[in-house]
């Protein structure tokens, strides 16, 4: 496996949509915790890139795709992950970006075929695009992301619980005929949260914030929680609190983290 670094400039589409802006019928997938990647096959070679320019070549992603697509020149778009993707596996993936035997890929959408740029075909047509190419496809590494056509909020709620349910980090809503707009969208994330235990690290003497200890690949750094005065009169340096998160962020802090109670 080759990993190279540019300076190219690489934007995502955001989940920072609501689900007051979903038209039903609607699709929803399961959201793994991994990295988003653009995968570029053309002339029978293929890279992915991630947000930070970071360019992967010749893995077993990479063959198991220039093995299939031997004519094809398209781009696709889907998460790098590590073991079966769920909640938490971003902190495996962050300490094995580089052993090819421990990564994955699964796509979930395609912005280009040929010389056609098809990021504004609706999402649902998009989607039947990927299955007609991936039909006769199988790779141990290489997968499609299922997906489910939900009618209204309960069911959007029924999938969310089932997938939670399943260990994953959450699932994702989009609109059918949603385009593809890097930076910007309306697909919604909905999210599991977490809660574990955590020792208290430092307690700001003026601001109403503390800082705990979490473990990474790399060691244990330093996180800052938000609490009330009221709280941080009560703690102490070395105890354990119980911080509610959405999990670990790639370079190991929390995402969200929310101060529950002493642990």
């Amino acid at each position: 496996m080759k990993v190279t670094k540019t300076d190219r400039i690489v934007k995502f589409p955001k989940l920072r949509g609501s689900l007051g802006r979903i038209m039903y019928p609607a699709i929803a997938e399961t959201k793994f915790d991994g990295e988003t990647q653009y995968c570029y096959i053309k002339d029978n070679s293929s890279y992915l890139i991630n947000s930070h320019g970071l360019i992967r070549e010749q893995s077993s992603i990479n063959l198991a795709l220039e093995s299939y697509f031997q004519d094809l020149e398209c781009v696709l778009v889907g998460e790098l992950y590590c073991n079966d993707g769920k909640n938490n596996e971003l902190y495996t993936l962050n300490g094995n970006k580089r052993n090819d035997s421990m990564l994955k890929f699964v796509i979930y959408d395609i912005i280009s075929i040929g010389k056609e740029n098809i990021q504004q075909a609706p999402l649902i047509k998009r989607k039947e695009l990927i299955k007609s190419l991936f039909i006769d496809f199988k790779s141990d590494c290489v997968s499609i992301i299922p997906y489910a056509i939900l009618n209204d909020c309960e069911e959007v709620d029924l999938f969310f619980k089932d997938k939670s349910t399943q260990g994953y980090e959450g699932v994702v809503i989009k609109n059918m005929n949603e385009r593809f707009y890097p930076a910007q969208s309306n697909w919604t994330k909905i999210k599991t949260s977490d809660t574990n235990l955590y020792p208290v690290s430092f307690i700001d003497p003026l601001l109403e914030r503390i800082e705990v200890f979490v473990k990474t690949y790399a060691g244990e750094r330093p996180v800052g929680v938000k609490v009330t005065t009221r709280q941080k009169e009560s703690l102490k340096v070395g105890e354990l609190v119980e911080i509610e998160h959405r999990g670990i962020l790639s370079q190991g802090g929390l995402r969200n983290p929310v101060y529950k109670e002493k642990g």
